[in-house]
């Protein structure tokens, strides 16, 4: 088995993140730690896989730290590749996830290609509310600009 560098799938990532972040709920990802409520980033990471498996999709488990900081990760995501008989093939590398933590308890979620350009919409997870940041490419703009829960 191979993998592959092949972008064709990208656009299909990125609308999938952006369904599963419409689909949230912030009470299931916020744990109370240091005197406030933090979202919980090894949870997002894991219901964020979940939900990409579902198309054939998978974060990688090779994470990379931006400027070796323990809490910005960039996860590659595979798309696996099957044939008629359902037997994978190749394995194509469609771009990164970026989870980020930040210093009041937020989540910070977004797509990169292999250049490490946004492509879709960032997103600021709250333990209250998710903020969300279009991309200068993103040819579809969000359904929800901020949003409380």
């Amino acid at each position: 088995m191979r993998i592959v560098y092949d972008d064709t799938k990208q656009r299909e990532m990125v609308n999938l993140v952006d369904e599963w972040v419409s689909m949230l709920i912030l009470e299931n990802y916020a744990r109370y730690s240091y005197g406030m409520e933090q979202i919980d980033m090894t949870l997002i990471r894991e219901e964020l896989d979940n939900f990409l498996s579902k198309a054939a999709f998978r974060i990688g488990s090779k994470v990379t730290h931006t400027y070796d900081i323990v809490n910005n990760c960039c996860y590659p995501v595979y798309y696996y590749s099957a044939d008629k008989t359902g037997i994978v093939k190749e394995i194509q590398h469609v771009g990164n996830i970026n989870i980020n933590k930040g210093h009041f308890g937020e989540v910070y979620v977004y797509c990169s290609d292999y250049d490490d350009k946004c492509v879709g919409n960032s997103f600021e997870i709250n333990s209250d509310r998710i903020s969300v940041r279009p991309s200068d490419d993103s040819p579809q703009k969000p359904k929800h600009k901020n949003y409380e829960r």
